[in-house]
This record gives C-alpha cells, structure tokens and sequence, in this order.
C-alpha cells in the first residue's frame, strides 16, 4: 500500500524539479534526505538510499533493481 499519492520515483522526479536541479549538478545524499523527510516524512531513509541506488546509472548494485533499461527512465542520477 502505498504512502503517498505518488510512488517513490516519481517524488525523485518532483524533488528534481523542486530543488531545480541540473544536468551534471553535484546533490548530496543530505539534501535528498532533508528534502524527503520535509516533504514525505513516512518515507523511511532505507528506501530512499534503494531509490537512489536504482536511479543511479553508474552505482553497481543497481543490477538488484528492476531497472527500466529500455525507455531509461530510471537514469536520473550518476554516483560519485
């Protein structure tokens, strides 16, 4: 069941937007973590760090996701 309206993803896309972030821009997983606990606080911080193991293009677990690899929209985000 889910908590909110929308799914964990697509909140990953609105925070993108919120905090108007760009191609090639450094986020760091603190600022994620505050935007999520301010906005979606029932969102446990486990499942933001899978989320964004899963939109990770680069991140090397991501293997373990049921990424979409064919329309690519789960490559939002590159690790460091």
């Amino acid at each position: 069941m889910a908590l909110y309206e929308k799914s964990v993803k697509l909140l990953f896309r609105d925070m993108i937007k919120d905090l108007a972030i760009q191609k090639g821009e450094v986020i760091e997983r603190d600022k994620i973590n505050s935007w999520f606990k301010t906005k979606y606080p029932l969102i446990k911080p486990g499942t933001i760090s899978a989320h964004m193991l899963k939109l990770s293009t680069n991140a090397p677990s991501r293997i373990h996701y049921n990424v979409d690899s064919n329309g690519k929209k789960d490559d939002l985000f590159f690790s460091d």
